[in-house]
C-alpha cells in the first residue's frame, strides 16, 4: 500500500493466478486502512464494464468482494484494459454504493484519457494530438 496524494494506493497484479483480493487476511489489512483506497488492476473485476475493455481474464461477481472490503470509506478500482479499440469509449464508469469503477487505457487514439490523482480527486485529461 502506498499514501499518495490523499489515496492508498494498492497495485493489483491481475494477470497472475491468483491476486491480492483472493487472500482474505488482505482484505482484512486493507479494511484497517483509514480513508479511500484506489485499487489499480489491469483487468476487470465486474461485469458491468466487461464489454468496454480487451481480454477479461479475472471477472469476478462484484457481491464478492464487496462483501469482504468494509463499507465505511470510498473504494476505487481503476482498470488499464480499456480505451483500445476506437468503437468503445475511452473511458467508462460504475458506480455501486460505495464503489467506484473505471474502466481507462490508451490505445493511441486522438481522444484517449488519462487519470490525475491530486489532493484526495481524481481529474480526467483528454490527450489531443
Amino acid at each position: 500500500v502506498v499514501k499518495k496524494s490523499g489515496f492508498n494506493i494498492v497495485v493489483d497484479d491481475s494477470n497472475s493466478i491468483t491476486t491480492l483480493l483472493d487472500f482474505e487476511d488482505n482484505i482484512e489489512k486493507f479494511n484497517k486502512l483509514d480513508g479511500d483506497i484506489i485499487f489499480l488492476r489491469h483487468h476487470v473485476l465486474i461485469n458491468k464494464l466487461a464489454n468496454y475493455g480487451g481480454s477479461n481474464n479475472s471477472l469476478f461477481e462484484k457481491e464478492i468482494f464487496e462483501k469482504l472490503l468494509k463499507d465505511d470509506s470510498n473504494i476505487i478500482f481503476i482498470y488499464g484494459n480499456g480505451g483500445q479499440y476506437i468503437n468503445k469509449p475511452r473511458i467508462s464508469c460504475y458506480v455501486h454504493n460505495n464503489f467506484t469503477h473505471f474502466l481507462n487505457g490508451i490505445g493511441g487514439f486522438n481522444d484517449d484519457v488519462i487519470l490525475i490523482l491530486n489532493k484526495n480527486k481524481i481529474y480526467r485529461y483528454i490527450l489531443k494530438n
